[in-house]
């Protein structure tokens, strides 16, 4: 039993927004970025119907390459699942 609460404790702590991995590509940019205009969104708050349209909306005023873009759209669509 010790060990199965210790797995749980590190699955938490090394978790990020909606389950994803603390080092998922994509988080950086949300942490850096999503938050600095407003307060951040919680990731699981919108399905990723709802996430594409918030980035689109945004796409003029967030200087991210396409890669970024990616990164961030994969974090934010798998967070809100």
């Amino acid at each position: 039993m010790p060990l199965a609460v210790g797995g749980l404790a590190l699955g938490c702590a090394t978790a990020g927004a909606g389950g994803a991995p603390a080092g998922a590509p994509g988080r950086a940019a949300f942490r850096a970025k999503c938050g600095a205009c407003h307060a951040r969104p919680d990731p699981r708050g919108r399905d990723r119907a709802g996430w594409d349209a918030v980035l689109t909306r945004h796409r003029d005023r967030l200087p991210l390459d396409e890669a970024g873009w990616r990164e961030l759209h994969d974090y934010l669509g798998g967070g809100a699942r």
